[in-house]
């Protein structure tokens, strides 16, 4: 199988969604995250924009910037091209060309089904779905008291998934939510970090949707695996492991020196935000 036809393939089976209105959404909230993706060197800072949309039923999505847009030129694309293969193709391909790369594959709905957490997230080759409890934080109020962002916020500590948190939230947005899979407090989080600063998540905006603008699930149709989060990283660390026969299993061969930088990066990327998967 060719580069171009596997290209073809992949984004037939990705866009060949289902699609499922869960909530109308009423604040976007803006978060930079600055993570240290190496371990072992303090110097590699990275940084992206995510974006937390929250529902008028308290159904949140969050997700990369880079992917919420490059997923919403590609639906356009297919809504204006169905049928014709041939235009999709050389317009998805220039959309994947050009649009921000994100390192964020996934996305995280808090409270669908109600009281957890759906994650559908990517594998090259596939796409999982896997559901978490919420509120799996056992969190610490504390007195401290700072503002960040504009907002009057209060201190608190937790442990999720191999590191110790520092939260700070905010009475003045009575939300209990907050970025990737954090919630729980009597307030929106503002700030999170880990007590090492690998990961950082700081609001840096939040706008109230007065329009008709909708949370969608959205689920590939054609390659989503539901299973259980222990087997999606089970099938994470095996691709690292061996990306050759990775690709492979798509249809698509990669060379040694293609399989020796991908390794070489894999080494380079060994910082996950979540240490310990239970």
């Amino acid at each position: 199988m060719s580069k171009f036809q596997f290209l073809f393939l992949f984004m037939i089976s990705f866009y060949s969604y289902s699609q499922e209105i869960l909530d109308s959404e009423r604040i976007r909230c803006t978060y930079t995250l600055q993570y240290q993706i190496d371990s072992t060197n303090a110097e590699n800072i990275r940084e992206e924009l995510m974006v937390l949309s929250i529902g008028k039923k308290n159904v949140s999505k969050f997700e990369s910037y880079n992917k919420k847009y490059s997923d919403s030129l590609m639906k356009a694309i297919i809504e204006s091209n169905k049928g014709n293969k041939a235009v999709f193709l050389k317009e998805a391909s220039e959309v994947i060309r050009t649009s921000p790369k994100t390192k964020f594959h996934y996305s995280i709905y808090k409270n669908y089904p109600r009281g957890k957490i759906t994650i559908v997230d990517k594998i090259p080759g596939n796409f999982f779905l896997y559901e978490e409890e919420m509120d799996k934080i056992n969190w610490n109020i504390q007195s401290d008291k700072e503002t960040i962002s504009g907002y009057e916020c209060q201190k608190a500590t937790g442990y999720f998934a191999g590191r110790n948190y520092i939260a700070w939230f905010t009475n003045e947005i009575p939300i209990n939510d907050g970025p990737y899979k954090f919630s729980g407090l009597p307030g929106l989080i503002v700030k999170i970090s880990d007590i090492e600063n690998h990961y950082v998540f700081t609001l840096n905006s939040l706008q109230k949707i007065n329009n008709s603008t909708h949370i969608h699930f959205i689920s590939p149709e054609l390659k989503t695996i539901k299973t259980s989060k222990k087997e999606v990283y089970k099938a994470y660390r095996k691709f690292r492991e061996n990306p050759v026969q990775g690709y492979a299993e798509m249809g698509f061969s990669a060379g040694p020196e293609q399989d020796r930088k991908v390794k070489e990066r894999f080494k380079r990327e060994n910082n996950p935000i979540e240490l310990i998967i239970d």
